[in-house]
């Protein structure tokens, strides 16, 4: 038997949708929201890593960066085992490609250490613009590594955002500090940690990712600690295991915040740690950017924003950033 229409219907009119569910405002900002809550965690992964470089930059001044780079990722290696115990336990330890793993854990290692080299010998701000080449170094490498294509928008975005990383160095004004393409062959490593996690994050959790490549940055920084040690003092001790503790958690705020919300939404926030750099580095050591500095992250940041939209039209954003450790 067939419904009686409503009343008040219009013959021959389309059928009526019904009003689509109103959604409180004060529902979406709440922290319940999954998407708000992305973004609060990438917020404070990004200020926790601010201030682990910030450690970093204060331990350069008496400790060599292997060393410094050592203890930070076997404290690191603590809240990331919990959470890998949780997740599954012993289970997550299984991986079917040990050699890939422990290998980006010493790329990881290798390019941790150039940053944190960088640390030790220029301003905050400038390390944090040039690391910003890390998405740059991403899209160049996704092509050999992992057989995407580029498209010439976003190869004109590398080249803006290259051109953006020659500002901030200023190698033509006779003022390039040689370490500034040592922090960027670091950003080089890392970028080819985050293209390796994204291959490995295909068959393997994300937990065990991470767990092995704490394993194999550790390591390798730790055969070769014997020709940089230096005897840190207790407060030293104290403020490695804090770095250590703070990264890890970073480490993993940061995948939840990739979880929880789009790549497009959580992304931009990573942007702010150019903002924690500045601040701290004015604080801590009286470092004002100069102009260049500004100009130059500007661009850099521009072209990344633009290459991560790009990539989230196309279906490649990564989602699996837990792959990225560690953003330095």
């Amino acid at each position: 038997m067939s419904a009686e229409p409503h009343p008040d219907a219009v013959v021959g009119a389309p059928p009526a949708v019904p009003p689509a569910p109103t959604v409180s405002p004060v529902a979406l900002a709440t922290p319940a929201n999954p998407v708000v809550r992305g973004i609060l965690f990438a917020v404070l992964a990004v200020s926790l890593f601010a201030l682990q470089n910030a450690a970093a930059k204060w331990l350069a001044a008496d400790l060599a960066p292997l060393e410094i780079v050592f203890f930070r990722n076997l404290a690191a290696l603590i809240p990331v085992s919990i959470v890998l115990w949780r997740a599954g336990g012993v289970a997550l330890l299984h991986t079917a490609r040990p050699f890939t793993q422990v290998g980006r854990g010493l790329i990881m290692a290798a390019g941790t250490c150039a940053v944190f080299t960088g640390l030790g010998r220029l301003p905050l701000a400038d390390v944090t613009a040039l690391t910003f080449a890390v998405p740059l170094f991403v899209t160049v490498l996704s092509v050999p590594f992992l057989g995407e294509r580029v498209g010439w928008r976003r190869w004109s975005a590398v080249l803006v955002g290259f051109a953006g990383v020659m500002v901030v160095t200023q190698p033509g004004a006779g003022t390039l500090d040689p370490i500034a393409p040592v922090v960027l062959a670091g950003a080089g490593a890392i970028a080819f940690v985050m293209v390796l996690g994204r291959r490995l994050s295909r068959t393997e959790h994300t937990a065990t990712i991470a767990f092995y490549s704490l394993i194999g940055a550790i390591a390798g920084t730790g055969l070769a600690l014997p020709v940089a040690w230096s005897t840190p003092t207790l407060p030293q001790v104290g403020l490695l295991a804090g770095m250590g503790l703070v990264s890890g958690v970073a480490m993993l705020l940061m995948t939840g915040a990739y979880r929880l919300a789009p790549a497009a939404v959580a992304a931009p926030f990573e942007y702010l740690h150019i903002v924690w750099a500045i601040a701290l580095g004015l604080v801590l050591w009286g470092d004002v950017p100069g102009a260049h500095v500004a100009l130059g992250a500007a661009v850099v940041i521009s072209s990344g924003l633009y290459i991560l939209h790009r990539e989230t039209r196309r279906g490649n954003a990564p989602a699996t950033k837990a792959g990225a450790l560690p953003r330095t």
